[in-house]
């Protein structure tokens, strides 16, 4: 779900009515122009909250289990504007009878799916996944076969969710296996010579001052993981 604006958002949340939901926002130069500031974004994207559907008890951290009776929400604990707008919706939620509870996700040592250990090469990104949730193991290796250290944290989310549907890590990490990187999005791309093949990185889909960060950071830990696999 996504939006220019809070009202398409608020819409499309009404619409669809989720019974898992995972919100991966982070401050970005975008949702600034969009929305005017980071707040506004964070409190309209908040709202989904409102539209996860459930009928057990609002829980949080080690509580989680792998029902989802409770709607649940699986939330960006890198950003702080967001846990505060999600929080305010989940307050609107339980006095109006309803239920849902917050998983949060993310490198915050305060998040309940904790990503850590990340590292990059041309092959993709490897990250261990900490959590106290019941019947997983309090620590975990995870690859994925996307550039970019972001997409560690975003992986966390969608192994999160999974989880709760009932998939084994080993199931998880298979699907994590054979993820297809979207086109333009630090896609490695190989082009065959008469010689040896060329191997570049596009990354020209778009573009805001965050994205161009994150994108040399890639670069730069991915040619090093060639330098030192080298000699």
């Amino acid at each position: 779900i996504g939006g220019a604006s809070a009202g398409p958002i608020t819409f499309v949340g009404d619409v669809t009515r989720s019974t898992a939901a995972n919100i991966t926002l982070t401050p970005g130069t975008n949702q600034n122009l969009s929305f005017g500031t980071f707040g506004m974004s964070a409190t309209s994207t908040g709202t989904i909250t409102l539209n996860v559907s459930g009928t057990g008890t609002i829980t949080t951290g080690d509580n989680i289990g792998n029902d989802l009776l409770a709607g649940t929400v699986v939330i960006n604990a890198d950003s702080p504007e967001l846990l505060a707008a999600a929080a305010e919706e989940v307050d609107r939620v339980a006095k109006a009878g309803r239920k849902v509870r917050i998983i949060t996700f993310g490198t915050s040592a305060t998040a309940d799916i904790r990503v850590s250990d990340i590292a990059q090469t041309v092959a993709g990104t490897t990250f261990v996944l900490s959590t106290g949730v019941a019947n997983h193991p309090d620590h975990a290796t995870f690859s994925v076969p996307l550039l970019g250290a972001h997409n560690a944290a975003n992986a966390a989310a969608a192994i999160g969710i999974a989880r709760l549907l009932g998939l084994s890590d080993q199931e998880i990490a298979s699907g994590l296996a054979n993820t297809t990187p979207a086109p333009m999005r630090l896609q490695r791309v190989d082009v065959p010579t008469r010689t040896l093949p060329v191997r570049f990185i596009n990354d020209a889909y778009n573009a805001n001052p965050e994205s161009m960060i994150a994108a040399f950071a890639t670069f730069a830990e991915v040619a090093r993981s060639l330098s030192e696999a080298a000699g």
